[in-house]
């Protein structure tokens, strides 16, 4: 595959990656240099791989935990052990523990669930620890200009999508070198520096429990990778280039014009129960139709897409992808068919069309993670007509500048010409009025940060989408947009940690009337929000209920307004074979039921028109399974040579009539 994206940096799976400093949970090794032969290594072996990300040994503090240099000679053995077998009841009666807990920003420490030898031999390598002075990072040996060249492109594959181009952090933490300070504020992570090739390593290899993925034990990254990329991450990033209108209008092509389009559906309204399959590493879409579960075609999207939008006739698939490529696929064809395609960014995720009386299909936007803008085109031939810059957009909360500003999620009012865009690090809100493209109006609201992904609410019986839900990933926060008085809620409403919906699942619960879910990367529930204020306004704006789940490290929930369900992945989870089980919440009961789906990771769903069946991508193994709703019954396994990472999945009639 041709890769003519600019390479500059990041690391985002399409599963969506994300490095927390999440402390205790399974991360790595930090100690840089240590003995050839540590006495203690069952112990370090445990550390690496559960208490790096929070931990230093002998170069200061981390944001999340303290430097364990010297611990065992703070405090006894006995207290360390029973602090590491489970510091819960310690937080509620020992006072040391609990000047631990307000010193680190009330993170509580996990339990890590050690038995008492694996306990005693973290405690012994601790102390060996403290007694020869091991544990020492080893002098940095920066990167050669061709490895350094090589390492610009695993982090912009892996990475930057939660790190962020210029690694300044945002769903994940700084990848900077050093701690940085920014108006008084330090940015969160400490620097890379302070904990070390070897200890970066091991994070990169493990992961943590809390919803960085275990590249290497997942077979993402080799070794050899892994050694690069920790390297890379304690060096200056580079620079990151414009992408002006001129160089869009230069990549722009037009396929087929308009006038040369079939002028009447082809397919007999088939295409409206079409699936469009993101096959994330081979830079395509596959296309099929859900009631034969038969491939129509695959299109050539460029580098991991990663979504689909639908306008909103239906007629076409707008597709994103991580190197900035757009590309429009017109399904009134007997076979689906590419007729334009072009670029805006070096790297995007967002994309949608307008959907206001009069415009309809008429305009498009995309949101670029880099440069910090977006872009207005014509909706039918993806034709640049301007583009904006939102740099500008300070801090919500303080008017501070800030190094990078990304635009995350996009939805489109249908009832009035606006689109709403979340920037992710500022925290805004802005509705873009699209009726003079040319020079688009934008109403600034504030809402919280990070903002991330998102979805409308809907209560049955009222056909509106008035209130756009937006998950506020580093407040933990869901944000609610009004979109008819144009105002953001406050305060935002509290959730689990790291709250990732996906566009979320609307239902009707037995109790508490309409709901969205959402469920959380670092958090082991989904949580309930009322939305129906009129008809529930008890519930409405406020997390009714926390419906526990096996583990965290989830990414996305679904549901359909004919399913009695509630579908739910975790394919972040550390836990052994949770990430290739989906979980199926019972909205009449309220048990859920774990299917293993895969062995390896799953991730993604998507229901057919009907709300029968549901599509789940097996990613690592490169399948779609197609389960009935009802008895959770697998119908079939879709499987071929094409089935390259599958990942987001989006039916023609649910996406563009925002059905989740």
């Amino acid at each position: 595959m041709k890769k003519t994206r600019f390479v500059f940096g990041s690391l985002l799976l399409a599963l969506t990656s994300i490095m927390l400093n999440a402390c205790g949970g399974p991360i790595n090794a930090n100690s840089g240099k240590t003995q050839a032969k540590v006495p203690a290594s069952a112990g370090k072996q445990i550390f690496d791989s559960q208490c790096i990300a929070c931990h230093n040994l002998g170069t200061g503090d981390k944001q999340s935990g303290p430097d364990l240099m010297g611990s065992t000679k703070r405090q006894k053995r006995e207290w360390i052990s029973a602090w590491i077998k489970n510091p819960a009841p310690m937080l509620e009666s020992d006072a040391y523990a609990k000047a631990l807990l307000k010193k680190y920003n009330n993170i509580p420490m996990p339990a890590l669930g050690l038995d008492d030898q694996q306990v005693k031999d973290v405690v012994d390598y601790l102390v060996w620890v403290d007694e020869t002075n091991g544990g020492k990072i080893a002098e940095f040996v920066p990167l050669t200009d061709a490895e350094f060249a090589k390492a610009k492109d695993v982090y912009f594959d892996r990475c930057s999508g939660c790190h962020g181009a210029k690694r300044w952090g945002a769903t994940g933490p700084s990848l900077l070198p050093n701690s940085h300070i920014v108006k008084a504020k330090e940015i969160p992570g400490g620097g890379t520096k302070t904990t070390g090739t070897e200890g970066l390593e091991a994070i990169l290899w493990n992961g943590t429990a809390l919803g960085m993925p275990p590249w290497g034990k997942m077979g993402i990254l080799s070794k050899s990778e892994i050694n690069l990329m920790a390297k890379y991450i304690q060096m200056t990033p580079p620079e990151v280039p414009k992408f002006p209108i001129e160089q869009m209008k230069s990549e722009w092509k037009l396929t087929v014009p308009v006038e040369k389009r079939p002028s009447k559906d082809q397919t007999n309204g088939r295409y409206k129960d079409y699936v469009g399959i993101i096959l994330r590493d081979a830079g395509k879409v596959a296309i099929f139709d859900a009631k034969s579960k038969k491939k129509l075609a695959i299109i050539d999207t460029g580098f991991a897409v990663h979504i689909l939008r639908v306008s909103h006739s239906g007629r076409y698939f707008y597709s994103i992808g991580r190197d900035g490529k757009v590309t429009l696929i017109d399904l009134w064809y007997k076979t689906p068919k590419m007729v334009a395609e072009g670029r805006t960014c070096w790297d995007a995720r967002s994309i949608d069309s307008s959907k206001a009386p009069g415009y309809e299909d008429k305009y498009a936007i995309i949101g670029c993670y880099t440069p910090n803008q977006y872009t207005i085109m014509d909706g039918e031939t993806l034709e640049p007509i301007s583009v904006t810059s939102i740099a500008d957009s300070k801090d919500y909360a303080t008017g501070n500048p800030l190094p990078e500003i990304r635009v995350a999620s996009i939805v489109a009012s249908d009832k009035e010409p606006f689109w709403v865009v979340n920037l992710k690090e500022s925290g805004w809100v802005y509705l873009v009025d699209y009726t003079n493209p040319k020079a688009p109006k934008e109403t600034r609201l504030k809402a919280e940060n990070f903002l991330h992904d998102g979805g409308w609410a809907r209560v049955p019986g009222k056909d509106e989408l008035r209130y756009f839900l937006v998950a506020a990933n580093a407040k933990n926060q869901v944000c609610v947009v009004d979109v008819v008085k144009k105002t953001v809620m406050q305060p935002c409403i509290p959730t689990g940690q790291v709250p990732h919906p996906g566009r979320g699942a609307n239902f009707v619960h037995p109790k508490y009337g309409s709901v969205w879910a959402t469920t959380h990367i670092s958090s082991d529930f989904i949580s309930l929000i009322g939305v129906d204020p009129e008809g529930h306004p008890e519930h409405a704006w406020k997390v009714v209920d926390s419906i526990k789940t096996k583990s965290p490290g989830s990414l996305f929930v679904k549901s359909h307004p004919k399913s009695n369900n509630v579908w739910f992945d975790m394919p972040l989870s550390s836990k052994e074979g949770v990430s290739g089980q989906a979980g199926v919440y019972d909205i009449s009961t309220g048990k859920i039921e774990y299917i293993q789906v895969s062995p390896e990771q799953i991730t993604h769903f998507e229901y057919n028109v009907d709300g029968t069946e549901v599509w789940i991508s097996g990613w690592k193994e490169g399948a779609i399974y197609v389960y009935d709703d009802k008895s959770r019954k697998l119908i079939k396994k879709i499987k071929g040579s094409w089935s390259r990472t599958p990942t987001g999945k989006f039916n023609v009639t649910n996406t563009a009539k925002d059905i989740y």
